[in-house]
C-alpha cells in the first residue's frame, strides 16, 4: 500500500510498506520515494546502512533506509527459498527505561 504525505513546504513523500527477506527470516520494510520502484514482488534488492528501529506506535520492529542507506535492485544474485516463517516484525517488543547500576 502507497501513501503520500504533503511536507509542511508542500512537497510530497511517497511511502509504501513491504516485506523483504531472505533463507534467514523476513522484516517488514518502510520503502519511501524513489525506493518504492526498486522494492517489487520477487526482485532481488541489497539494503545498505538500513536502521531497524523499534517503533514506539506498535511496539514492532522495522527496516527503515533512511537519506544515508540505499536500496539498490541486485543483478544475478538468487537467495533461495525465503523463510516467511521466522518473521520479526510480528514480535512485539517493549521498550524499557535502563536502571542505574548500584
Amino acid at each position: 500500500m502507497t501513501k503520500q504525505i504533503r511536507r509542511y513546504d508542500g512537497s510530497l513523500i511517497r511511502q509504501a510498506e513491504c516485506v523483504v527477506g531472505d533463507e534467514q527470516g523476513v522484516i517488514d520494510m518502510l520503502a519511501i520515494n524513489d525506493q518504492i520502484d526498486k522494492v517489487k514482488i520477487g526482485e532481488v534488492i541489497t539494503v545498505r546502512n538500513g536502521l531497524a528501529k523499534v517503533l514506539k506506535e506498535t511496539g514492532h520492529i522495522k527496516l527503515i533506509v533512511d537519506k544515508w542507506g540505499k536500496v539498490e535492485t541486485a543483478q544475478g544474485v538468487n537467495i533461495g527459498n525465503i523463510n516467511l516463517s521466522n518473521n520479526i516484525s510480528a514480535v512485539e517488543y517493549e521498550l524499557v527505561p535502563a536502571t542505574k547500576r548500584q
